[in-house]
C-alpha cells in the first residue's frame, strides 16, 4: 500500500539533497512536492522530520531553521496523509 504526502518543498529538497528516499515524486513546485511513498520511505520520512524537529527544539541545528521549520509542517503532512 503506498501513501501520497504533500511534503514543504524545503524539507523535501534537503531529503533529495541527502539522497535520502523519496518515493515516487508525483509533482512538485516552489512551495510543495507531492510523493507517493510506500510505508517504509514514510516511516523513514517522519523519522527524519522528528528529528529535525527535536534537534531544534533542544537549541542544536539553529543554523537550519527553515530547514527544520519545515520538518515541523512535514510531520503535519504526514498526519493528515495517514488520517
Amino acid at each position: 500500500m503506498t501513501t501520497l504526502v504533500k511534503i514543504p518543498a524545503t524539507f523535501a529538497s534537503d531529503r533529495s539533497d541527502r539522497e535520502l528516499p523519496m518515493g515516487n515524486i508525483v509533482s512538485r513546485n516552489k512551495r510543495h512536492w507531492v510523493c507517493e511513498m510506500d510505508a517504509d520511505t514514510l516511516a523513514d520520512l517522519e523519522d527524519d522530520a522528528r528529528y529535525y524537529r527535536d534537534m531544534y527544539d533542544m537549541g542544536d541545528m539553529r543554523e537550519y531553521r527553515s530547514e527544520c521549520e519545515s520538518a515541523r509542517r512535514t510531520l503535519a503532512a504526514i498526519a493528515k496523509a495517514t488520517a
